[in-house]
């Protein structure tokens, strides 16, 4: 490396991703419809797979956009050509609770969303003789913790095999703890804060995840 590189990357020099990010949200500002190829085209060209292929399972361990691969790729080459940047935990907490409300010393950062599932089931305190109500549209990542919580402490897990909206109605709210997966429809979205609001409104604490 030379030394002018070296000492901008020492420096914190622009990284790229953000220019590549702009330049991309321009082009596509004009937006395109469902039979628009030409504006499509470069949409689809952003991601890596052979052109043959169509990735339909996006929910997991879908493919990124090439921007997004290139800003892992980037960062993962300063924090290794660098010391390790810290994280100011403190701000970050301040700017996430004002974007979605509560109190930022609640907040936690856990690796994935699986990891922060595992969190809420093994840190309630929970006993034979409560109640965990899902439904049968969760994630595994979602349902085990809850599994894990029946075998090892005979809490019941309730699982209603309909539409969300039936889970209030089927168990009531007594002594449970409700969890749901939601699902990025509005409607869903929709009947997953209204059992979120009658819960809070019955002192019953709940959770839930989502893409």
């Amino acid at each position: 490396m030379h030394r002018r590189g070296f000492l901008t990357l020492m420096g914190g020099g622009a990284l790229a991703w953000p220019r590549a990010v702009e330049e991309l949200a321009r082009e596509l500002s004009v937006g395109g419809a469902a039979d628009d190829e030409p504006f499509w085209a470069p949409v689809r060209a952003e991601f890596l797979l052979p052109p043959d292929r169509i990735y339909l399972n996006n929910g997991t361990l879908g493919p990124s956009p090439r921007v997004v691969v290139d800003a892992v790729a980037e960062h993962t080459r300063r924090v290794a050509a660098t010391y390790p940047p810290g994280v100011a935990w403190d701000d970050l907490k301040r700017s996430v609770s004002a974007l979605v409300g509560g109190d930022p010393e609640g907040l936690v950062f856990p690796g994935n969303t699986t990891e922060a599932m595992c969190f809420v089931a093994n840190g309630l305190e929970l006993a034979a003789g409560d109640e965990v109500v899902t439904t049968d549209h969760e994630h595994n990542g979602g349902l085990e913790p809850w599994k894990l919580q029946s075998a090892r402490r005979g809490v019941a897990l309730r699982v209603a095999h309909e539409v969300r909206t039936r889970v209030v109605s089927e168990y009531g709210y007594g002594r449970m703890r409700l969890s749901a997966h939601v699902y990025n429809r509005p409607e869903e979205l929709d009947r997953f804060l209204e059992i979120l609001s009658g819960a809070a409104r019955s002192g019953v604490p709940s959770h839930g995840s989502g893409p």
